[in-house]
This record gives C-alpha cells, sequence and structure tokens, in this order.
C-alpha cells in the first residue's frame, strides 16, 4: 500500500510502501479508505513546525482527514485521529 509521510530523520516528504493492515479483531475494525484529505496541519507538519512519529519510528503519514467503509459491515465512516504533542503545542494545549 502507498502513503505520503514525512521522514524526520532526513526531513523529507516521500511517496512510501507501507504493510498492509491486520485483520481486524475484538473491538476494532478495519477501514477500506475511499477518500483521503491534506489539510492545513498536514501543511505545518511537512514544514516541521511541529508533531514527531510514532515512538520508535522516523516517519508520520500525513493524511488523517479520511472517508472509508467499514470491510466487515459496509457503513460509511470519517474516522477521528488525534494524537496530542507531547509537551503540547498551542493547539494542542486549547
Amino acid at each position: 500500500m502507498r502513503a505520503v509521510a514525512l521522514d524526520y530523520q532526513h526531513r523529507s516528504l516521500d511517496a512510501i510502501d507501507i504493510p498492509e493492515p491486520e485483520p481486524a479483531t475484538r473491538g476494532k475494525v478495519l477501514i477500506r479508505v475511499a477518500a483521503v484529505g491534506v489539510c492545513g496541519t498536514d501543511r505545518d507538519l511537512a514544514r516541521f513546525r511541529y508533531g514527531y512519529p510514532p515512538p520508535g519510528e522516523t516517519r508520520l503519514v500525513l493524511g488523517h482527514e479520511a472517508l472509508g467503509q467499514v470491510t466487515s459491515t459496509g457503513e460509511w465512516v470519517v474516522p477521528m485521529v488525534r494524537r496530542p504533542c507531547t509537551p503540547p503545542c498551542a493547539s494542542c494545549a486549547r
């Protein structure tokens, strides 16, 4: 699967291959993404003004605004992804 990601080690924006998601397990669902948006947050992240990848990673995949279908039910969903900065930036602090 392809994704656009920020490489914090090299301060670059790259199209990368990422592994397919694991099958859904109890308490989780698998969503087939139909559309992804890029917003001001993504643009600011791409300028390396704030944000960071998950622990143990050097890359952060962009496109947190999405529309998709739950594979097991066919329901359309808009997932909410929020992972605050630590320490919090001005936006996360609000």
